[in-house]
């Protein structure tokens, strides 16, 4: 304990001050990342077949609770609905539910009498329509949108007749393509014995019956049982949704192709001739695997699918922090950063965002603060601490890649830091070489007692100078690139292996798949430049979320306009530098460092924005947008600290800082409700929005 307060004393009251900053984001990032209420197992609701002789559905038998009074009943009032994937081109997919008091091993689906769905009308419609957001295809003015993978409560039950001990079978059918479905809530509420309502209400359990029709695999051993306990996981989380119209409960249109692809993970090998697979094409195996492994740790939930987003965003904050303390040998300037980057309300907006947009973002900012160390210092030992950053940067470049594979360009710009790096070693190389000759050869020409020792001594100091860089200049190299090669090699077939099933639907025919494990990888690399999932168009606002009713939340990914001001100032500023520097070409170790602290960012800058224009053209664009933004702060906080340790402007400065920093908070604070996706009344919307 004594030893961490030492070390919390010496630190610098910015490092300390990063600290505070770097907790807060992420405890604000996971406490309003979204709701953990999951779905259960899935099941594939099909529709009737070329060789059925009646489409196949499923009863459901609702169970009367125990505890509930004798002289009680129970009146269903709502019929909740998770729907997952439509595997159709259709643009509308129809789903029917009916009720009935009983059943027999004759009653069929048509015996059951259905119960209305909401479509607007008074008089309802007898099927349930759902739009179909992976199709091209227009779908029914009166289909429900935004209906899949959200719940939602479709049905229309008015009557007071209807009570459980009366009607306590339900069925449900596809009718024109086959639906997946997460879960299926039934809730009821409990009438006294006067048949008054209470208010009371409950989600109660439902099982499977036996009469069910249901698709039987036998040529893969499967039994009624089988097939019976596997339609039971449409019901296997009998509690009642929230129906919030907000990001935090529903998800939005960019995040439904991650759960296309992450709900055919999760079901594996299972497929059917006569579905159309949809799913995420723009981002690499590797974001789809820590996404579906978000889902794994917390379930299909928007926590869940969002977890690893967020902790990217920290990321990205934490090492950003340490690119420009180490560039600007500033705590100061990583301390400026970290507060642009944390208000600057893209990097939260995005954390929230169940994409693998933020996580190829972190592992380039871990790859180019890990080149730069090398950059900075050079190899200074040729052993595993040394070696070790080149590794992780050749192993981080190799990792965004396998996010999205338009990653490759920003990857090009780490490269060519390495290799100024490897300039730099040279250059270091033939000063100490040339210092030591020098030495060898002043001992060399003395006369006096002991001067051939000397000279001998000074020689081997000389040898094992040149010893030492050229093994630095073999290692170095060969660290870095094998990392990125075979990382980028090895990590491409293994990290595609989880994924491979959902793939193979995708992009092959699962019934007699043709491609292998390489094609796959480089289908999925290649989404990053030709993928593309919804509209990709964005502007200054881009609505990743936008819900509906009386009361309703907007999402908004956009740049907190002070801090974009910001950036532009740190790019003016870099520009006027640069003109300054080259026009002194006053030479020497400061206006090096000078020259590198403004070349790097700018550099990077560039990079960021031809990857953004390249990425508009096919997805994942705001991932680089917002990668320009952190190019674009560490120049703000680069030239923030050159006009603060200027005596003539340190003053102006820090009024200037004090009070960016004060319209900063009060804009980010005005754009929270679309940070945080809180909802508002629809008048007020409608004005806002149109």
């Amino acid at each position: 304990m004594k030893k961490m307060t030492f070390s919390w004393k010496n630190l610098s009251e910015f490092f300390r001050a990063f600290l505070f900053v770097a907790a807060a984001f992420l405890l604000l990032g996971l406490g309003t990342l979204g709701s953990v209420q999951t779905t259960g197992e899935s099941y594939v609701l099909q529709t009737k077949q070329g060789s059925d002789k009646e489409e196949p559905y499923v009863i459901f038998e609702l169970q009367l609770p125990e505890d509930i009074p004798s002289k009680s009943r129970l009146v269903l009032r709502e019929v909740y609905l998770n729907a997952g994937t439509i595997y159709s081109e259709t643009g509308t997919a129809e789903l029917r539910l009916g009720r009935r008091g009983s059943v027999s091993a004759d009653t069929t689906a048509s015996n059951f009498t259905a119960v209305r769905a909401k479509d607007g009308s008074d008089s309802g419609s007898l099927n349930l329509k759902l739009a179909n957001p992976f199709s091209s295809a227009a779908a029914d003015e009166k289909a429900v949108r935004d209906a899949t993978f959200n719940w939602i409560a479709p049905f229309v039950i008015r009557e007071e007749g209807y009570a459980l001990n009366s009607y306590p079978y339900y069925c449900i059918s596809a009718k024109n393509c086959n639906v997946m479905i997460n879960e299926i809530v039934f809730a009821c509420e409990e009438l006294d014995e006067n048949d008054e309502p209470t208010g009371k209400i409950r989600a109660v359990e439902a099982k499977v019956h036996e009469y069910s029709l249901l698709p039987i695999d036998a040529d893969a051993g499967e039994t009624k049982q089988d097939a019976l306990d596997r339609a039971s996981a449409m019901v296997d989380k009998p509690r009642i949704p929230a129906l919030s119209q907000s990001s935090f409960f529903r998800y939005g249109q960019d995040e439904l192709y991650s759960l296309a692809t992450v709900a055919e993970m999760r079901m594996g090998g299972e497929f059917l001739s006569t579905s159309v697979y949809k799913g995420d094409r723009v981002y690499n195996s590797l974001g789809a695997d820590l996404t579906a492994f978000g889902t794994v740790i917390f379930g299909m939930s928007p926590f869940g699918l969002r977890f690893f987003s967020a902790l990217a965003s920290f990321g990205v904050l934490v090492f950003g922090f340490y690119f420009v303390r180490k560039l600007l040998k500033s705590d100061r300037a990583g301390l400026i950063f970290a507060v642009l980057f944390s208000l600057c309300s893209l990097s939260l907006s995005l954390a929230h965002l169940g994409t693998p947009l933020m996580i190829g973002l972190f592992f380039f900012t871990a790859a180019l603060q890990q080149c730069h160390r090398f950059y900075a210092d050079g190899l200074k030992k040729v052993d595993f601490a040394g070696v070790l950053p080149l590794v992780l940067s050749g192993l981080f470049c190799a990792l965004s890649v396998c996010v999205n594979g338009l990653y490759l360009l920003p990857v090009l710009g780490v490269a060519g830091l390495f290799a100024a790096g490897m300039l730099r070693q040279q250059k270091a190389k033939r000063y100490n070489l040339d210092k030591a000759i020098a030495e060898y050869e002043a001992a060399e020409q003395n006369d006096g007692e002991g001067a051939a020792v000397s000279a001998e001594e000074k020689k081997k100091q000389a040898s094992a100078v040149y010893g030492e860089f050229r093994m630095k200049n073999i290692v170095a190299p060969v660290a870095f690139g094998a990392a990125l090669i075979l990382g980028l090699f090895l990590f491409s077939v293994l990290f595609i292996l989880p994924a491979s099933f959902a793939y193979v639907k995708m992009y092959d025919n699962p019934a007699a798949p043709s491609l292998n494990i390489f094609t796959l990888a480089w289908k999925a690399f290649a989404g990053g430049f030709v993928g593309k999932n919804a509209a990709n168009d964005f502007g200054l606002f881009y609505q990743a979320f936008a819900g509906s009713g009386s009361a309703y939340a907007v999402t908004g990914i956009c740049i907190n306009a002070v801090a974009a001001l910001a950036g532009l100032f740190g790019l003016g500023f870099a520009v006027y530098r640069l003109i300054v520097l080259l026009k002194t070409k006053a030479g020497g170790k400061e206006f090096r460092a000078e020259l590198r602290a403004v070349a790097i960012p700018a550099a990077g800058l560039l990079l960021a924005l031809v990857s953004t224009l390249v990425a508009a053209f096919s997805g994942g664009a705001f991932g680089f947008l917002l990668l320009g933004c952190v190019f674009a702060f560490a120049l703000c906080a680069g030239g923030a600290e050159t006009l603060l340790k200027n005596d003539k402007t340190a003053k102006g400065a820090k009024i200037a800082i004090w009070t960016t920093f004060g319209l900063l908070c009060a804009v980010f604070l005005l754009f929270a409700v679309f940070t945080f996706s809180v909802p508002l009344p629809q008048t007020f919307m409608t004005k806002l929005f149109g």
